[in-house]
Formats: C-alpha cells, structure tokens, sequence
C-alpha cells in the first residue's frame, strides 16, 4: 500500500475511534454527574457525604451562611431531606439532626439525605427565641420566600430552591424554645389527595409519638397555599405527585 494512502487511512481511523470514544463516553460522564448530588456548596458521589453551605446573600441587609450536609447513598433511591432551627433555640431538634451526621452510613442507604440542621444561625448565636433577630421575623412563616426581601426572606427562597423543590420526602424538626414546656408531638395536615395523605399519614406514626395533632386548616387549593406565609408545598412537589410532611406551628 501507498504510504500515503496508509497515512490517510491511520489518521482517518484515529478520528473515527475518537469520535466513537466521545460519543461512548459523553453519556456514561452525564450519567455519572447525574448521579451526583448538589445543595448550595456541598457535593457527594453516590456513596459519599459532604457538607457545605445554603449561601445567602446580602441584600438589604447581611449575608448568611445555612450549613448543609449531603448524605448520599451507593444506591438510587428517594430523597429525604430534614430540617430543623428555624428557631435557633429549639436546641433538642437541632442536636438530633447533628447526630445523624455521624450516624448515617453513605453505604448503607439506597437514595439521598439532605440535612439542614441550624435554618437560623443568627437566633442561635445570639439566643433569641422565636425570631431571626436580623429582621424580627420568624424563619417558619415566610416560605416560599423572596429573593430580594430581608434575610428571613431571601433564606427562605433559596431553602425552598435547594431543599424543598428536590426532594420526595421533608421532615421539619421543631421543638420547646427557651420559653417554652412542651410535650412531644407532631402535627398531621390531610390534604384530600389519597396518595399524599396516606404517605405523611405512615410518616407521622412512624415516629411512635403518643400525641398527634391532626391540622384541617391547611389550603388545598395550590394558589391559596402559596398565598399564605406561614405554610409553603412547592408547586414543584405537586406537579411530581411527591408526598412530604408540611408542618405548620400556630404559636411560633
């Protein structure tokens, strides 16, 4: 053969293979970033754990930084995601989400854990009951949030961007603040749909408490739920037919 003709031929079947080799390997790089798993700053492969931060930025008044933690599991399943310290001196809920930082085993889980223990860092450094003493405004009445309101605002919409619109199942952990005596409970809220129903309803019962305390207050109506501050179901959830708990707290 030519030499020529040979060299053409060689360089001819070098591009051809590394086509092929990209467009082999494109789709399993895709399936591998898919299967990673991101909340603000924090990123775990399948089998990982990561912490990071919610970053919120200032706006009209400062910055914060919410920490969050990515318990990813080596295999696919469900995402669950607990939440406590939206008042930063519920301090039992807060240090039972820590706990499970260590506790849960990436290798022992089929799905992903996304914990966000301490929602109101600025309560709990400065002991203030209730409120975010940066806006006086409770960090459980204000989701879905606003990306140019205050801080509570502005946490409470990137919380609902990161956490809340990604997984299947959430859990909002409270408990008695500095001024408060409080027996264990958790709150109920049916909705009329069957599926969504049933599931919160084995969720609440699953955590064995003898009071539980069944809410009929709550909207049904989508439009209406997003109106009201104080109780935030992502129109995200809805349309995936995903089944979380809502939790809803008359006195905080």
């Amino acid at each position: 053969m030519d030499r020529g003709v040979l060299q053409r031929f060689l360089r001819s079947f070098v591009r051809t293979f590394v086509s092929s080799g990209i467009c082999l390997l494109f789709p399993l790089f895709l399936q591998a970033q898919a299967l990673s798993f991101s909340v603000g700053t924090a990123t775990a492969a399948p089998g990982q754990k990561s912490t990071g931060y919610l970053e919120v930025p200032a706006g009209i008044d400062t910055a914060t930084n919410i920490p969050v933690i990515i318990i990813n599991g080596e295999k696919r399943g469900p995402v669950l995601a607990l939440v406590s310290g939206a008042h930063g001196t519920e301090y039992t809920s807060i240090i039972a989400i820590e706990k499970l930082i260590n506790l849960l085993d990436p290798s022992q889980i089929a799905g992903t854990v996304i914990l966000v223990p301490l929602v109101n860092v600025q309560s709990f450094e400065q002991k203030v009951p209730h409120v975010n003493p940066i806006d006086n405004k409770s960090m459980n009445r204000f989701y879905p949030g606003k990306a140019d309101g205050t801080q509570t605002e502005r946490a409470s919409f990137l919380i609902a961007q990161q956490v809340v619109d990604r997984c299947d199942y959430l859990i909002d952990y409270h408990g008695g603040d500095l001024d408060e005596s409080l027996r264990p409970y958790a709150y109920w809220a049916p909705t009329g749909k069957e599926s969504q129903d049933r599931i919160s309803k084995d969720m609440v019962l699953a955590f064995g408490l003898d009071h539980i305390i069944i809410w009929r207050d709550r909207p049904t109506d989508l439009a209406a739920t997003l109106s009201r501050q104080h109780l935030y179901c992502s129109r995200q959830t809805f349309h995936r037919r995903r089944s979380w708990l809502c939790r809803h707290r008359r006195s905080g």
